[in-house]
């Protein structure tokens, strides 16, 4: 009778140990799954020409303003957007933040836009934050007024590239 309650006790304390491990290691692989690759955002952002999927300021939807507009990010930097009948050129930079010990950022890897003109553009001079990146498709936030961090509070302007 006394090796019933063992085995069971015994049992238990694996379960325990089971489910412990398997969560620790579900959250270490999550964690390396969302590790933005400066690297590899170049080498996608560089290849071929993209559309604004999306574009929220301010939280008001400004994906219209930009429809029609192809962009081409240049292995130099530079930076074209064109519709047909209008040219827009601007920069293009990203930044891998990783041994920056004093950024708070939850993402390690910004790309920072620059227009000169028109108003238009100048609206997507910023320090974006990436948030994901596929091979198709590149979503970053702007969190200036975030005080929490939380990338998608309200507030937050949202800017979607999606390869066409």
């Amino acid at each position: 009778m006394k090796t019933l309650p063992s085995f069971f006790n015994l049992l238990i304390t694996s379960l325990l140990f089971l489910g412990w491990s398997c969560s620790t290691d579900d959250n270490d692989n999550q964690e390396q799954e969302t590790r933005i690759d400066a690297e590899a955002v170049i080498a996608t952002v560089t290849d071929g020409e993209w559309r604004i999927a999306s574009y929220v300021n301010e939280e008001v939807d400004r994906t219209d303003d930009f429809l029609g507009y192809v962009f081409t990010f240049n292995t130099d930097g530079t930076l074209g957007a064109t519709n047909g009948s209008t040219a827009v050129s601007g920069a293009w930079t990203i930044t891998d933040l990783e041994d920056d010990d004093d950024a708070l950022e939850e993402t390690d890897v910004d790309f920072e836009l620059f227009f000169a003109g028109p108003d238009l553009f100048r609206e997507l001079s910023e320090d974006w934050e990436i948030r994901e990146r596929t091979d198709n498709r590149i979503r970053m936030t702007d969190n200036d007024d975030d005080v929490d961090g939380d990338d998608e509070s309200q507030g937050s302007d949202i800017l979607i590239f999606e390869r066409m």
